[in-house]
C-alpha cells in the first residue's frame, strides 16, 4: 500500500489512530507515513527516514548469518576518575564506516584462526550520515523490533531481520576494542570510538594512529575532569550530565587485541591493491 509521507518537526499522538507502528524517526499509520524533519534524509532524489535508505543500499549485500564466536560484543568504554590540567578528546574519524569499508560488509572471520574480507563497501551515504554509520551496527541485530498500537493498545513485536550481519558488528566492536587495548596506557577515558588522553600523550598516540592509516579528529581540548562513563568534561566540551558518583570502570577487551590490528593492516594492504 502506498502511503502519503509527511514531514513533521514533532510525530503526532499514536492514539489518535486505530492503528499505528510507532518508529524511531517516523509513525506509520493505515493511509500516512509521518516522518521526523530533522532526521530525513535525501538519497537519490527520494526523502525518506535513515531506515529507508539503510535497507535500500544493503538489499543486496549476501551477510553470512553463521558466527562462530561464543557472543557478541558491547561497545568499548573506559572512566578513570581524575582532573587533568590540560588533555585532549579525539575521535576516530566516521568510525563504524571507515571499518566497515576496509573489513568488507560481508567479512567473515573466527578469531585467532582466519579472517575473510568482504567485497562490498559501504556507500558514501553512510560517510555523510551519524545516524546512517550508527545502523551499521544498530541495523544488522538479529531481531528487528517495532511497537505497534493497536485495539487500544501497544504491543512490541520483534521479528527475524534480514539484514542480520553478526559478523560485520562484532568486526567494527572488536577493532574498536583492540584500538584501545592498544593505546590503553595512555587514556584515560573511552567511549566507543573516542577517548581522552593527557595532553603530553598526544604526539605518541596520533603517530600510532597515523602510522596504521586510523583516521582521526580532534573533538576538545583543555582542562578536563572524569567522572565516570558517559560523564566528563573538557575544555568547552561537557555531557548533559555529570557528578562524581560513578567511579572507575572499564570494558576493554584485550584478547586479540594483536590478532585485530593485524586484519586491519592486512585488509589496508589488499585494498590499496584494488583499481
Amino acid at each position: 500500500m502506498r502511503r502519503d509521507k509527511i514531514e513533521v518537526d514533532k510525530l503526532p499522538i499514536y492514539w489518535q489512530f486505530e492503528r499505528a507502528i510507532l518508529g524511531n524517526f517516523a509513525l506509520t499509520t493505515s493511509n500516512e507515513r509521518y516522518m521526523l524533519r530533522e532526521f530525513v534524509i535525501e538519497h537519490n532524489g527520494i526523502r525518506d527516514t535513515p531506515s529507508y535508505h539503510f535497507n535500500q543500499l544493503i538489499e543486496n549485500v549476501q551477510f553470512p548469518k553463521k558466527l562462530d564466536n561464543i557472543s557478541q560484543l558491547a561497545y568499548p568504554y573506559k572512566a578513570i576518575p581524575c582532573r587533568l590540567p590540560h588533555a585532549i578528546y579525539l575521535d576516530i574519524r566516521s568510525a563504524f564506516y571507515t571499518i566497515a569499508s576496509v573489513f568488507g560488509l560481508e567479512n567473515v572471520h573466527r578469531e585467532g584462526r582466519y579472517f575473510y574480507a568482504g567485497v562490498t563497501q559501504p556507500h558514501k551515504l553512510f560517510a555523510e550520515s551519524k545516524i546512517m554509520r550508527a545502523l551499521l551496527v544498530a541495523g544488522v541485530r538479529q531481531k528487528s523490533t517495532l511497537q505497534e498500537w493497536t485495539h487500544g493498545e501497544i504491543r512490541t513485536r520483534q521479528f527475524p531481520n534480514k539484514n542480520h550481519a553478526p559478523n560485520l558488528s562484532r568486526s567494527i566492536f572488536a577493532f574498536l576494542h583492540s584500538v584501545h587495548s592498544a593505546l590503553s596506557k595512555y587514556t584515560v577515558y573511552v567511549h566507543t570510538d573516542g577517548f581522552i588522553i593527557p595532553v603530553w600523550y598526544l604526539q605518541r598516540v596520533s603517530r600510532w594512529l597515523d602510522d596504521r592509516s586510523i583516521p582521526y579528529t580532534i573533538k576538545g581540548d583543555g582542562a578536563a575532569q572524569i567522572f565516570g562513563v558517559g560523564s566528563y568534561r573538557i575544555g568547552e566540551m561537557h555531557t548533559k550530565l555529570y557528578h562524581t558518583g560513578y567511579g572507575q570502570r572499564e570494558n576493554i577487551r584485550h584478547e586479540f587485541s594483536q590478532w585485530w590490528l593485524h586484519q586491519w593492516d592486512r585488509c589496508l594492504e589488499i585494498r590499496s591493491k584494488l583499481p
